[in-house]
């Protein structure tokens, strides 16, 4: 179990675009600030909610991170990166069934997401250990 744990901690590092926004390396600090400016002229796109999400997933302010992520499901309930960035950071605050379907969704949403059916199967993993 532990093991699986680790592997979707390493999916989750590797596979993040929460580094970049369009292309440009920056600090989450940086996204943040960029989000804002973003945001502040138009609150309705999901992109800058999404690039907000990723910063706050890096930062491990994971509150904020579902937070933002959510608004940004809200305007576009069909963009699967959302879910996978709220799936990530539900799934670092221990809210495994609330992860659970987050990644699920990204599944319908995405079949060919690499790594959506690995998130799910640690996700069950970590629901059944905390059954028990």
């Amino acid at each position: 179990m532990k093991f699986k744990y680790i592997l979707f901690i390493m999916l989750l590092s590797v596979v993040s675009s929460c580094d970049t926004v369009k292309d440009k390396p920056q600090t989450p600090y940086e996204i943040l600030k960029e989000c804002e400016e973003r945001l502040k002229q138009n609150p309705k796109d999901p992109e800058w909610w999404y690039y907000q999400a990723c910063a706050y997933l890096e930062l491990k302010q994971y509150e904020k991170a579902v937070t933002s992520a959510t608004q940004g499901i809200e305007i576009d309930k069909n963009a699967p990166m959302l879910y996978n960035v709220r799936g990530d950071s539900y799934y670092m605050l221990k809210r495994y069934s609330d992860a659970k379907k987050d990644f699920e969704t990204l599944h319908r949403l995405s079949p060919a997401w690499d790594n959506a059916l690995d998130k799910i199967e640690a996700t069950n993993d970590k629901l059944k250990e905390s059954a028990e």
